[in-house]
């Protein structure tokens, strides 16, 4: 059986995971900063919020969590633990899909496929034992894998390789509005964390986000990314324009909307393809070519000076 290759952190490529995976009616949304959320184009559709950050030892050292407290009765929301590095993407894409789709049937779609995982492990009542079958999941697994190209080498699985410095591992978890509460589904914790009752989900996870970030700042972390799981864009647009009350004004704005998310997945699917390529003989091709010319002393400097990157 293969293993999980790192996936990026990516509104394009989860996007695609989804949807290979059969589910309609979401789509993923970059958030370029937090305040984003509020905005009506996001806020209007947003159903939940993944949340990036490089994993940091302290924040599970203690009993309880950091923020919000242990949600321990398992029958309320569905929760699978991690227990493979490289699979926390798409475990917490997953988290967050089978919970929307208990949440929100008619608007959320999970495929035949994806379904009928879900009915097999609805019921396991062991957050580890969910996790494991993720990880053995073909299906899941080899979707997720198909977005990074065959390693042609074998690499060295020792992470403090790169002269002595540990290698930096992000981490993902999810956020999502569930029966009138926010839940944190983070696959490292033993049990989903409930942040409590919200008025407007979009404004409380943002205050949730940012006291978090606060949190990690002081932890000496300052890289983060957001990305905002929302309802499809081109089947709500395409909903929109086919009401028979809109005016010519509204009719061009939404128009404009549906062109722009148009463009906006080709692009996604010209940066696949791209992921999804071994470039490794290209590179070396014009390594070549620019070191022909070089002397033996600057082809040596230049591969100290590459070695120090």
């Amino acid at each position: 059986m293969s293993g999980w290759n790192t996936i990026e952190s990516d509104a394009g490529v989860f996007t695609r995971l989804i949807t290979d995976l059969g589910v309609e009616g979401l789509q993923f949304e970059d958030i370029p900063y937090l305040q984003y959320l509020e905005e009506e184009s996001v806020s209007s559709l947003l159903k939940g919020v993944v949340f990036l950050f490089p994993y940091e030892v302290s924040l599970y050292q203690g009993s309880e969590p950091v923020q919000g407290t242990y949600e321990t009765d398992s029958d309320k929301l569905f929760f699978s633990q991690q227990t493979i590095q490289n699979a926390c993407a798409t475990q917490a894409v997953i988290n967050i899909l089978f919970n929307l789709a208990k949440e929100d049937e008619e608007s959320v779609t999970l495929g035949p496929e994806l379904s009928q995982f879900y009915e097999f492990v609805k019921d396991f009542h062991q957050a580890e034992l969910i996790g494991e079958t993720i990880n053995n999941s073909e299906l899941i697994r080899n979707v997720h894998n198909s977005f990074t190209p065959p390693n042609l080498f074998v690499m060295d699985e020792d992470p403090y390789r790169n002269r002595g410095k540990p290698e930096e591992v992000f981490h993902f978890v999810g956020f999502i509005p569930y029966r009138s509460r926010i839940y944190e589904l983070d696959g490292l914790r033993p049990y989903p964390i409930d942040h409590g009752p919200f008025t407007d989900f979009a404004k409380d996870v943002q205050n949730i986000l940012q006291e978090r970030m606060n949190i990690l700042v002081q932890l000496g972390v300052h890289k983060f990314n957001i990305i905002g799981v929302i309802k499809d864009k081109l089947e709500f647009l395409q909903n929109q324009l086919q009401k028979e009350d809109i005016n010519d004004s509204e009719e061009f704005i939404l128009a404009e909307q549906l062109q722009e998310e148009l463009n906006k997945r080709e692009k996604w699917n010209e940066e696949i393809t791209f992921r999804r390529h071994n470039l490794t003989g290209l590179v070396l091709e014009l390594a070549k070519q620019t070191c022909s010319s070089m002397s033996q002393q600057e082809f040596q400097d230049a591969l100290v000076h590459a070695s120090d990157k």
